[in-house]
């Protein structure tokens, strides 16, 4: 599948800053994908879901050994009124590829051997995370990237020095056995850095909130596949105010979480709004993370933010809110079956002069492969205009044939909205031919690069002058 032609992704090679030979050095590939999710711990005898590493698939796979899920039935896209009440004052190379042309690596990210022959990571542990450039070239596509073999453009994180100031985990062996007794004790307001290493385990039902006061604040999981905050919280469950069915809130500027699913577990099609994470932070920033959810999934709310090597999985709105997010090398994951289909974005920008909007960049928009048996069933629009002046761009990605001809909705309330932002461009896949797409004064086809530059990480979120601090790989510009 000629989809894998993505931007490489950096490798990174965490040791021990002790000084010591290159042979205490732990090399790993940070954009490996082994950042997966295994099942709904709620029920031991529910699903077991597992993420299969394996060339052609998507990197975080889940699958179900029962078969496909059951129909949901009529999800409830409603509550439209209600679920928007929200505060506006919120403030080694490897050639074993998956289709978005991310190498994998067994190793676990972010693992620190502290030498005592156990896993165990002492709180004291140093590592430096260091950006390396991938030197694998790109295979030859067949697609309109095929020319694309050289990422010189894009900027390097520079070398991360990590020193856990905190260890949490649930066996009694870290500093806190509560993500939420860390996350208390870390300083006010700090200008620095605080590193708090999440040890594998299911966290279920802390409902974790940074708060305002809470700055910079990293959580760092090893895996995604083994680190789980989960909740299940929902509208239908009887919190009327959608942000507060959130499992983890975010609001202190600075912060970042590598390697760690976010999930809310309420089940369609009754539990209409939940939300898995709500983030208002400023320069905040997502690697290799899961969302998990069904409708309002990832409530991306204020300020700028960064999404890298995500899975974000949902039926409607999963992506939505106020902020001005790039979402880079992502996957998107449909996952309800039926005539009333999936919506990608519910973008907020009410304003002209409102600083929001979503561009996705070099993502994946397919069916959850949970369903991959009914794949004909399911359908996906890439957005609908919550919002007057609603911008989401579209670019350099791969749109599976899920995709609707027309591409997008006006279903929130069947009106056109003329002063929205949609817009599309260099896509590749069944699902990006524009020529059946709404004819709206607002939808447009970007043609030159010109045009599509001001959504790259370097221009729409300043992304220049705030990643490279948090180690994350990424790419300032366009493919090409």
């Amino acid at each position: 599948m000629d989809e894998k032609n993505f931007v490489d992704v950096s490798s990174f090679m965490l040791f021990e800053a002790t000084g010591d030979s290159e042979a205490d050095s732990h090399e790993l590939n940070m954009a490996s994908g082994d950042a997966s999710y295994y099942g709904n711990d709620d029920d031991d005898d529910a699903e077991s879901c597992i993420y299969d590493l394996l060339e052609s698939k998507p990197i975080f796979e889940l699958r179900d050994p029962r078969g496909p899920r059951h129909h949901y039935g009529d999800h409830n896209d409603g509550g439209d009124d209600e679920k928007r009440v929200i505060d506006q004052d919120w403030a080694n190379d490897d050639d074993d590829d998956d289709d978005t042309g991310n190498s994998h690596d067994d190793q676990d990210p972010l693992h620190v051997d502290d030498g005592d022959g156990d896993d165990d990571d002492d709180d004291d542990d140093e590592v430096v995370m260091k950006s390396t450039a991938n030197t694998r070239q790109h295979k030859k596509a067949r697609s309109r990237f095929s020319a694309m073999e050289s990422i010189a453009s894009q900027p390097q994180a520079n070398p991360v020095s990590i020193h856990y100031n905190a260890t949490v985990a649930q066996d009694g062996s870290g500093n806190y056995t509560t993500i939420s007794d860390a996350i208390a004790a870390a300083p006010v307001r700090s200008v620095n850095r605080y590193y708090i290493h999440i040890k594998p385990g299911v966290y279920k039902d802390e409902y974790v909130t940074v708060g305002n006061d809470k700055t910079n604040i990293a959580l760092i999981g090893d895996n995604a596949r083994t680190t789980k905050i989960t909740g299940s919280r929902s509208n239908g469950g009887g919190i009327t105010i959608t942000p507060q069915t959130a499992t983890m809130t975010v609001d202190g500027s600075g912060f970042m979480a590598r390697s760690i699913t976010f999930e809310n577990s309420a089940p369609p099609p009754n539990s209409h709004q939940a939300v898995a994470l709500t983030n208002n932070a400023n320069r905040s920033a997502f690697y290799q993370c899961v969302f998990l959810g069904y409708q309002d999934t990832l409530l991306a709310n204020h300020n700028q933010q960064f999404y890298k090597d995500c899975d974000i999985y949902g039926s409607v709105d999963f992506v939505w809110g106020y902020a001005k997010a790039v979402f880079q090398d992502c996957r998107l994951y449909a996952r309800r079956i039926g005539s009333n289909g999936n919506v990608v974005t519910a973008q907020g920008k009410d304003t002209p002069t409102r600083d929001s909007g979503f561009s996705f960049q070099s993502c994946k928009v397919t069916v959850d492969p949970n369903l991959a048996m009914r794949k004909s069933e399911v359908s996906v629009v890439l957005g609908r205009p919550w919002m007057d002046y609603a911008t989401v761009v579209f670019m350099e990605s791969f749109l599976d044939d899920i995709v609707k001809p027309e591409g997008w909705s006006i279903k929130w309330d069947n009106v056109p909205k003329p002063h929205i932002f949609y817009a599309e461009y260099n896509n590749s896949g069944p699902g990006a031919n524009t020529s059946g797409r709404v004819k709206w004064p607002g939808y447009r086809v970007l043609t030159s690069a010109a045009e599509a530059i001001p959504f790259t990480v370097s221009k729409f979120i300043d992304g220049d002058a705030w990643i490279p601090e948090t180690g994350i790989p990424y790419q300032g510009g366009l493919n090409a």
